[in-house]
């Protein structure tokens, strides 16, 4: 998996509610270590092995603490320097590529 590679936009917003969701790395059955700017993960559950760029590790490393569609969009931005609504679609994309890897957790 890499991020630039990656498909899929979600909701941010809880039904019902202004709060917006906290979005977390699955905390069971999933190792996963920086090597050189990159993340390599491996999900135990599902015997699969990922990887993801630079700036999927950027986002992996927001997510595993706990993080909002909107904070990984401004750490793009300013990381980065892109245009937001192109962060935004990389953000759509990469949490999209997790959710379908079912390695996400919401709250």
């Amino acid at each position: 998996m890499c991020s630039s590679d990656l498909v899929e936009t979600t909701s941010g917003r809880n039904s019902g509610s202004d709060r917006e969701e906290i979005l977390r790395i699955r905390s069971d059955s999933l190792d996963w270590v920086d090597v050189d700017h990159e993340v390599v993960v491996l999900d135990v559950e599902g015997s699969t092995y990922l990887a993801a760029n630079e700036s999927g590790s950027v986002m992996w490393r927001l997510l595993a603490e706990g993080t909002t569609l909107a904070d990984l969009i401004t750490a793009l931005v300013d990381g980065y320097g892109i245009e937001a609504e192109r962060a935004a679609s990389d953000v759509g994309r990469f949490i999209g590529e997790l959710d379908a890897q079912n390695l996400l957790e919401r709250q």
